[in-house]
């Protein structure tokens, strides 16, 4: 009888601390990241986390390949890490996106300093960073 008290009395301090060292779950897309319109369908959202960058800029597409950009938008630093720009549906419209809308963001940061003549396929602001035996260096 003694023993079966002690056995309880054990699994119960088991169980008690299991759930103390439980992990807690993150929400999925707590940040709210990726392309999401507002609930009255008017206004697109683009929202992307990076740690390091400077600038952000994301760029839309009327087609998933083959096209040129048909519109670009700086995003703003909104904190914790987070970029965003909501921009109007009907701007999407007026330069030839409907339907899907397809985008892809572009990131200027340490390595790579936003330089207003850079264009495609330039390399104005690059920083070539070289590690040497665990020392970091940059090399222009």
């Amino acid at each position: 009888m003694k023993s079966s008290k002690l056995f309880v009395v054990f699994v119960s301090a088991l169980l008690i601390g299991a759930a103390a060292v439980t992990p807690a779950r993150a929400a999925i897309n707590s940040m709210n990241l990726g392309a999401s319109y507002d609930a009255q369908q008017a206004n697109v959202t683009f929202r992307v986390y990076s740690s390091t960058a400077t600038r952000i800029m994301v760029y839309l597409y009327a087609s998933g390949y083959g096209r040129q950009d048909a519109l670009r938008y700086v995003l703003s630093p909104v904190g914790g890490g987070v970029w965003t720009k909501t921009v109007p549906v009907s701007s999407l419209q007026a330069s030839g996106i409907t339907g899907a809308v397809y985008y892809g963001y572009r990131a200027w940061g340490p390595n790579w300093t936003y330089n207003s003549g850079w264009t495609k396929g330039s390399g104005l602001g690059f920083v070539a960073v070289a590690v040497f035996l665990g020392e970091q260096r940059t090399l222009r």
